[in-house]
């Protein structure tokens, strides 16, 4: 009977003070704060990439796109916060190297926050050595040195001049040179050498073949030299539209050491030259499950709210590495195969003209979110990697044998994002 009165009087002052105060019997009148989570609704893309050239990272470059610009920083890495899913024009400025341009895009079903990667590798401008230049005549051989402008110590080129090859007195100086260039990834031949020939008059015609040498990184063609099978040659057409020149596979002169080119009778010598190694590549998701670090832990972050009022301007910092590294190296290759191992810086650069200087490098991004009261927010940035394969074939004691050369490389990365109710998430599955 008391226990009947008690729960009516309190009935009756709850009905009393409703008008004022509300009333609640054995809980709690409160509701969750809930508010927007910007990163649902902001729209933003990442170019991230790492500028090199052929003495390694360039700093401080000015790398932009429209009226966003970034500088690289001391290991060349530079990254563009761009808004849309379309194609990019990015430019390219340092000191002492060409200006360069290069595209690319975002595609239109790349999910928020994705970036893509754009590594280039810059240039110098082509200057010529007049302490180079060789006058070719109509009844005397020339041989006409080209001083490698990329790398003072590399050996140079030469280029020879047989007499009756030009009909008048001419000029003739060659340097060997680098061209600027994006790390695809994505291309199955990358130039051995680029030699440059400039000739006065400009338009002088050979009447006889011309010869572009250029020296085998290794001692003695028995330490192994590139099969010639897998290599190429072209004339560089000086009009970007037309389509280079083909001269055939060069030739690898054994007793001298050396792949040579030729110039053919009838073609103008002026020009740019450039002697391609082709290689085979494959490439596999690797099996590594690898997350990228937030907040300094490189695992999915768990921010829980148990509490009514919302949490507001949480900050995810996110460090996402990119680049990559050998996981069989080129000059480990090259000994299990007995081959010289001066070949492999020729397979480090022509790998890194293909994926970007050696080595991993990281950008940073801050989001920041907020999470409603009894929410509980999952984020996970897991990294892409793949495994790549490069096959050279290279001449070792007459015998073309391929070796294979093997590097993982961060291809990106999979956000795994959620942030909704408690009563939602019981803490194991996390997806965008």
């Amino acid at each position: 009977m008391k226990q009947k009165s008690f729960l009516f009087g309190s009935l009756l002052l709850c009905a009393m003070a409703f008008s004022t105060t509300g009333c609640s019997i054995g809980g709690d009148d409160k509701t969750n704060e809930i508010v927007d989570d910007p990163l649902k609704d902001k729209t933003e893309y990442y170019i991230v990439g790492q500028v090199s050239d052929s003495k390694g990272v360039v700093a401080n470059a000015k790398v932009e796109t429209g009226n966003v610009s970034a500088t690289t920083d001391s290991k060349g890495v530079y990254k563009l916060t761009v808004n849309d899913a379309t194609a990019y024009k990015v430019k390219f400025t340092a000191s002492g190297l060409q200006t360069f341009e290069a595209e690319t895009s975002i595609a239109s079903s790349a999910k928020n926050r994705s970036q893509v990667t754009l590594n280039v590798r810059m240039a110098k401008e082509i200057v010529y050595d007049e302490n180079h230049t060789e006058t070719a005549t109509p009844t005397a051989d020339a041989v006409v040195t080209a001083p490698n402008i990329v790398d003072t110590n590399a050996d140079p080129a030469t280029i020879t001049i047989p007499a009756g090859t030009v009909t008048q007195d001419t000029k003739v100086a060659a340097v060997v040179y680098e061209e600027a260039k994006i790390a695809t990834g994505n291309e199955t031949q990358v130039p051995v050498s680029n030699v440059a020939v400039k000739t006065e008059p400009a338009d002088i015609v050979a009447e006889q073949d011309v010869t572009i040498a250029v020296n085998n990184l290794a001692d003695d063609a028995t330490d192994g030299y590139f099969d010639t099978d897998y290599m190429s040659a072209v004339k560089k057409d000086e009009v970007a539209t037309r389509a280079d020149k083909s001269l055939g596979k060069p030739v690898f002169n054994a007793e001298d050491n050396r792949y040579e080119i030729t110039i053919p009778a009838g073609e103008k010598i002026a020009g740019k030259y450039e002697m391609n190694v082709k290689f085979d590549k494959s490439s596999k998701t690797s099996g590594t499950v690898e997350y990228n670090a937030v907040n300094g832990k490189s695992e999915v972050l768990k921010l829980e709210n148990r509490e009514f009022n919302a949490m507001t301007g949480v900050k995810l910092n996110v460090t996402v590495k990119n680049g990559w590294t050998y996981t069989t190296s080129p000059a480990t290759a090259l000994a299990a195969k007995g081959a010289s191992q001066k070949l492999a810086a020729a397979i480090e650069r022509y790998i890194e003209l293909q994926e970007g200087k050696e080595g991993v490098y990281e950008t940073a991004t801050e989001l920041t979110t907020n999470i409603s009261g009894n929410h509980v927010l999952y984020y996970g940035n897991k990294a892409n990697i793949l495994a790549k394969t490069y096959t050279f074939h290279v001449m070792i004691n007459g015998q073309s044998t391929p070796v294979e050369v093997n590097l993982n490389s961060y291809n990106g990365y999979t956000e795994e994002y959620t942030n909704g109710p408690i009563s939602q998430h019981s803490g194991g599955s996390t997806g965008k």
